[in-house]
């Protein structure tokens, strides 16, 4: 919450309210925060029952507020209605106290949360974010995602498969002639029609699980494509020179024959440490955060000599009370 939106006297109703479990734990004590520490120091700018407002202490608040509300507070009634807030909230925070609003469980764990909040902000978060990633961290953590971050070149095909078994002679040579004549026809569509290739996939391949697709297959590595669709695709599709569109002539392979059209492709990248730097540098630290925070915890554990009752848990699953909640 800012401070500076506790001017008025409406504002100081918001103290007890949403507010009030924040503005509690912030202020509960005269040691709480850089005001407390300044309580009593300079002089006197306010005084009330039970206590009062140094210059220090009204300094500290102009500080915390920040550069942006400095020209308001460059003014004297700028400055009034400040004290005038602070007044207030202390006048309100004390009587909550004294009637044991602090005590609410809802405050409680409000300013519980706010307290584990700067408890993990000081001694855990901000060490871990001033611990500087060395470079020999880096080219290690490089050299473990090496793998992740490369990658093989790919293709993305599509194919119409006439099936010819290599046992069945005779099968095998007229499903070459009826190959060779849809091949012509098939570049004489294409040369009309670009996308004809998907229309006649879907009329005339015989492999039933690209068929209603066009014949298409996703992006595939070398050894994706020797699996799916056999070592002679792969070869023509992955040679030397790395053909695009409808492949000249037709593939063999045990099975039958393929007419193959290469749709897409991606060349293979592996990223030199200095073209990754930039990217590994926050994905090592946060992974270091998350490492080292789990660690953190655990020693605290440790420390505290944790034990959890089994039998307890069994017994707590099963009452009543645990099944209400579902």
């Amino acid at each position: 919450m800012k401070r500076g939106l506790l001017w008025g006297a409406g504002l100081g109703l918001l103290i007890l309210g949403g507010g009030a479990g924040y503005a509690v734990g912030l202020h509960a004590g005269a040691s709480a925060g850089s005001e407390g520490a300044a309580e009593a120091a300079g002089p006197v700018v306010a005084a009330f029952a039970g206590g009062e407002l140094s210059a220090e202490t009204v300094r500290a608040r102009i500080h915390d507020e920040g550069p942006l509300l400095a020209d308001r507070y460059a003014t004297k009634e700028g400055l009034r209605e400040l004290v005038q807030g602070m007044v207030r909230e202390r006048i309100l925070l004390a009587e909550a106290r004294g009637k044991k609003h602090h005590l609410r469980p809802a405050v409680v764990r409000q300013c519980d949360a706010a307290l584990l909040e700067s408890f993990l902000e000081a001694e855990f978060e901000e060490p871990e974010r001033q611990r500087p990633i060395s470079e020999a961290e880096l080219k290690t953590y490089f050299a473990a995602q090496q793998q992740t971050l490369s990658r093989p070149a790919q293709v993305r095909l599509a194919h119409i498969f006439l099936a010819a078994p290599s046992a069945d002679v005779s099968l095998r040579e007229r499903q070459r002639r009826a190959a060779s004549s849809l091949l012509s026809e098939v570049k004489a569509a294409m040369a009309r029609e670009p996308e004809a290739f998907t229309s006649i996939a879907r009329r005339r391949s015989e492999d039933t699980r690209t068929r209603a697709l066009g014949g298409e297959l996703p992006l595939m590595a070398e050894p994706q494509v020797q699996q799916v669709l056999g070592v002679q695709v792969a070869g023509a599709v992955f040679g030397e020179s790395k053909p695009r569109g409808l492949l000249e002539g037709l593939i063999e392979t045990p099975e039958g024959f393929h007419l193959v059209a290469v749709l897409e492709r991606a060349e293979a990248t592996n990223p030199s440490f200095e073209q990754v730097r930039e990217l590994l540098q926050p994905r090592l630290a946060r992974e270091r955060r998350d490492t080292n925070h789990a660690a953190f915890l655990s020693a605290l554990e440790r420390q505290a000599q944790v034990r959890i009752d089994e039998a307890s848990l069994d017994s707590l699953l099963a009452s009543p009370g645990a099944s209400a909640g579902k």
